[in-house]
């Protein structure tokens, strides 16, 4: 006997069937999707798939995710390496083809060679173009991927949120370089689990100084309460790295207990360090009392409770993601200055370069001795580096003369007449190349003064401006950062001036150059000021080039 189903009842089922709601995807299908979404050009679809995915709360999205930022920072550091091999080889085939067409011109060969290296050359510059489309669009997407870990956290359950906690420590435990504990350090802010929180709060502490400082650097991306009383923790730390850490936090959270921890800095501090405190002061104050301790003490004592209190950043999906910026001392667009800078400062103690005064002692000056250095400063000619030839004439510079370069020889050896005799320091000239004066930093005693003073003295401008080359032989001096065993770096400060746009060497691209020295210094914390001489510069690539690294920014216009 067939059994039958009430007529009733059969029609309950369809409607309760009909109004469920679509079963979820299968994560497996979440992650084809997002793989696909992912590989897209377009920064919004990325951010979109990220969004997406991340709201899937389970340990399982946890997992996932560390695995794409992995290789997502594995593929930019092989662009990277790539971009760096192409570029290099695009600057020797472009001289390989100027060359070449001279000899054409001079009718010394044929056209097929040259043909051979332009179509050379137009393959190498396609392959480096790409590349750095490649290096633009990942870098970009790095901080959503770091939030996004923490999004999936707060879809989790309380039992997932123990399991994605214990994945992520895991990971943690096993990563070896600095590099991967860094980036590990830089998601767990964003995971709001308190065993991850006292993780990177232990790392502030660790016997090794390349971790504080990455610890440190991590708990910046958040701010808030928090990051003030680590960074307070560190002021006093053995490390100088950790300290300029510990300051940019002070500098970026802000408050009364931020400024005078800045405050109390100025006394214990001695160098380069002075001149960090004092900045972030002015910064969170809007006053300029210098190394006064007495007038910023009494200041805050009336005003203090007045400073906004430290907030922490939510970890809310934004629409874009957040571009972080350098909080370094930059002026926008920078300040306009006539004539030559101070050798001192107004404290009485110090080295200045154009008036940018700091209190470091060891120094790298990092100076653009191209073509277009030989015009007068009033009226050069516009457009960047130059050749030889120029109104002015190319000799050798001369103190009191009335070229440009003539007026930064004269106001580098006032700097470096200034600095004291327990300090250090060398010049590096850029022009189509690099010239170092010497290959390791140098006493600052009268021999290496007077010895300085002749070699800048016989060198005259001439060629084109290849400013990335300068600034990366500067850093060459501050040894390798976060991979020197005992980290130490025998310079912190580095002034590079320059009167235009780069146009020769490795790297010409702004953009560029930009990203390569946030990597260069991104745990070394060297401060690099900037001098913008004459109206052919662009502005707004050097002020912020010192802004995202700590330094200063001045335009000297005549």
């Amino acid at each position: 006997m067939t059994r039958r189903f009430p007529v009733t009842l059969l029609a309950l089922l369809v409607c309760l069937t009909a109004a469920a709601p679509a079963q979820e995807p299968s994560f497996a299908r979440m992650k084809k999707d997002f793989g696909r979404e992912f590989q897209s050009k377009d920064l919004n679809t990325r951010v979109a798939a990220i969004k997406r995915l991340a709201g899937h709360g389970h340990p399982e999205a946890v997992r996932y995710f560390l695995d794409v930022i992995k290789k997502t920072n594995g593929a930019l550091t092989q662009a990277r390496n790539e971009w760096a091999e192409a570029t290099a080889e695009r600057a020797t085939l472009r001289r390989e083809v100027r060359n070449l067409k001279s000899l054409v011109s001079n009718g010394k060969i044929g056209k097929k060679k040259l043909e051979r290296a332009e179509a050379k050359l137009k393959v190498v510059s396609a392959k480096a173009a790409e590349y750095s489309k490649t290096i633009t669009r990942d870098a970009d997407i790095e901080r959503t991927l770091r939030q996004a870990v923490g999004w999936v956290v707060q879809n989790c359950s309380d039992h997932h949120k123990r399991d994605a906690g214990r994945i992520i420590r895991t990971t943690y435990a096993g990563a070896r370089g600095i590099d991967d504990k860094a980036d590990l350090l830089r998601i767990m802010v964003w995971v709001d689990i308190p065993e991850l929180a006292e993780i990177v709060a232990k790392e502030v502490e660790h016997r090794e100084a390349p971790t504080r400082v990455a610890a440190l650097r991590a708990i910046e991306e958040r701010g808030g309460k928090r990051a003030l009383m680590l960074a307070k923790s560190r002021m006093k730390d053995e490390a100088w790295q950790v300290r300029a850490q510990a300051i940019r936090i002070l500098r970026k959270v802000g408050g009364k207990e931020a400024a005078e921890a800045l405050t109390a800095a100025l006394e214990n501090e001695d160098g380069r360090l002075i001149t960090d405190a004092m900045s972030a002061l002015k910064k969170l104050t809007g006053q300029n009392f210098h190394d006064n301790v007495h007038l910023w003490r009494d200041w805050l004592a009336k005003n203090g409770d007045q400073l906004p209190e430290p907030t922490e950043s939510e970890n809310a999906a934004p629409e874009r993601p957040a571009v972080a910026e350098g909080g370094g001392r930059g002026r926008g667009r920078g300040r306009p200055r006539n004539g030559g800078g101070s050798g001192g400062q107004k404290a009485g103690h110090g080295t200045g370069f154009y008036g940018i005064n700091t209190t470091s002692k060891h120094i790298v000056y990092v100076i653009d001795y191209s073509g277009s250095m030989s015009a007068p400063l009033a009226g050069g000619r516009r457009g960047g580096g130059g050749g030889g030839g120029m109104q002015g004439g190319s000799g050798p510079a001369k103190i009191g003369g009335k070229r440009k370069v003539d007026g930064v020889a004269t106001e580098l050896l006032k700097s470096i007449d200034s600095l004291p005799k327990d300090g250090t320091f060398n010049v590096v000239l850029f022009n189509s190349g690099v010239v170092l004066w010497r290959k390791k930093m140098q006493k600052a005693d009268r021999a290496n003064k007077d010895a300085i003073r002749k070699w800048v003295l016989s060198r005259g401008p001439a060629g084109s401006t290849d400013l990335f080359g300068g600034v990366e032989q500067g850093f060459k001096f501050a040894g390798r950062g976060s991979f020197d065993k005992y980290y130490r770096s025998v310079v912190d400060t580095i002034f590079l001036l320059s009167d235009g746009s780069p146009t020769a060497g490795r790297i010409q691209a702004t953009g560029q150059i930009l990203r390569e020295v946030r990597a260069m210094n991104d745990l070394r914390r060297i401060a690099l000021h900037c001098v913008g001489l004459g109206r052919s510069i662009n502005v707004r690539f050097l002020s912020r080039l010192a802004r995202e690294n700590d330094g200063e920014f001045v335009h000297i216009t005549r």
